[in-house]
């Protein structure tokens, strides 16, 4: 299911790529690329830990402060 779900969110972010241009794609290290199996939401691919989200927080707080 992982595997299938990623392979959708890949074709997603390519179409979104082609269609819109974005100015910067966040990637998140791979170490922190994982699913949380105790969301409240439930389990899924695409609810992922703490740290990704800490992360996911510090590159764009990065991204945002270069632009002042």
């Amino acid at each position: 299911m992982i595997t299938k779900m990623n392979s959708f969110l890949e074709k997603y972010e390519l179409i979104f790529v082609e269609e819109v241009e974005p100015i910067w794609i966040l990637k998140v290290s791979e170490k922190n690329n994982v699913s949380n199996v105790q969301h409240k939401w439930g389990v899924a691919p695409f609810h992922y830990i703490l740290p990704y989200y800490q992360e996911a927080f510090e590159k764009l707080k990065e991204f945002y402060s270069k632009d002042k």
